[in-house]
């Protein structure tokens, strides 16, 4: 979440200083001997500003890649499936959603230069019909009619602060999903156009995805079109979404995806069945939480992975949150779960990942 000038240099200076005393090493030492994984997440790394949804800055992203790659072993998410034992470093994964240009742009040669493993999910979808994933159409709509009191045609009102923030923007959007799937349609078609799209700003297209593959990026699916899953009733249609996905990206790369990224890291159990049942092997969601390697099952089943999200912020705190600082914190005082529990995932109501800052 992005924070005045002030306060983030502030917050960048404590974290400097905690990753100089040696934290990272502790925490490091935490994950080697409860064989601790993490899967870090990330979507656009860009100098662009964007204030309701911040890019991780190339050089920060060129930090935080460069310390992990020197103090942790990396692993392909398919790798984890094939019996990899735990080694004398922290063993961590490497994931991408959306499939944004910047990352062909920015991302892709500092993963090159360093030569490590990566995924990166897309929406097939979006890459056919030059679009955006929904989400980013809201927040174009908020910054482009900014300090107006609005009505969209479904009676929802709302007014716009002069200056949109990431925590307003955060609110409307748990609005927004809250809507049944066809009146938010309705709406995010109402929004889309009544504002404009950026210069520059697009998914890669094919081609520009080819060349990632042919570097060894592994391309997995992130649904069609960034639908919004526990508001889509008819399972005929989420059925259809998640297996024509890993069709048409195996049309296009002719390699069908393994691994399937939930949009917005929101699932329920009847999503998990339909991603397994159309041949996915790995499951991604948002739950900000680490696993231990004993829980990943290799019988065939589908494994389903948290992820921690890593923003925005400096190079030090996002290698301290890589480590597991921030979840140890929300442990020790919130109370919250340490290890993620594959166990819950019988559950049969929706469990939705929490949405602060999730693409």
């Amino acid at each position: 979440m992005a924070l005045p000038r002030g306060a983030a240099m502030l917050r960048a200076a404590a974290f400097g200083a905690l990753a100089r005393s040696g934290a990272a090493s502790v925490l490091q030492g935490w994950r080697i001997r409860k064989q601790e994984v993490s899967i870090l997440t990330f979507h656009r790394v860009s100098d662009e500003h964007d204030p309701l949804w911040p890019a991780m800055p190339v050089r920060t992203f060129s930090k935080v890649l460069e310390r992990v790659a020197g103090q942790c072993d990396l692993i392909g998410l398919d790798g984890l499936l094939e019996g990899r034992s735990y080694g004398k470093r922290p063993l961590v994964a490497i994931s991408f959603d959306d499939g944004y240009l910047d990352f062909y742009e920015h991302a892709l040669p500092v993963i090159r230069r360093i030569g490590i493993p990566v995924t990166h999910c897309i929406c097939p979808g979006l890459v056919d019909s030059d679009e955006l994933p929904w989400t980013q159409h809201v927040g174009q709509y908020l910054q482009q009619r900014a300090g107006r009191d609005v009505q969209l045609s479904n009676g929802l009102r709302f007014s716009i602060p002069k200056q949109p923030t990431e925590p307003y923007f955060l609110a409307l959007l748990q609005k927004l999903f809250a809507l049944p799937h066809e009146e938010r349609d309705r709406v995010i078609l109402e929004m889309r156009a009544e504002s404009s799209r950026p210069p520059g700003l697009r998914l890669m297209n094919w081609d520009e995805l080819r060349a990632c593959q042919a570097t060894g990026v592994d391309i997995g699916s992130h649904s069609m079109t960034h639908s919004h899953y526990p508001g889509l009733e008819r399972e005929d249609l989420l059925r259809w979404d998640i297996s024509e996905s890993r069709e048409r990206i195996a049309n296009e790369l002719a390699i069908a995806p393994t691994v399937f990224a939930f949009p917005s890291g929101y699932y329920d159990a009847r999503s998990l069945r339909l991603v397994e049942s159309c041949g996915y092997k790995v499951a991604l969601i948002c739950e900000d939480q680490v696993f231990q390697l004993a829980d990943v099952v290799r019988s065939g089943a589908l494994q389903v992975l948290p992820r921690l999200n890593i923003a925005d912020r400096s190079a030090d705190e996002e290698w301290l949150r890589a480590l597991g600082f921030h979840q140890r914190m929300k442990h020790v005082f919130g109370g919250r779960e340490f290890h993620f529990d594959p166990r819950r995932l019988a559950v049969e109501t929706s469990i939705p990942a929490s949405f602060t800052g999730v693409r």
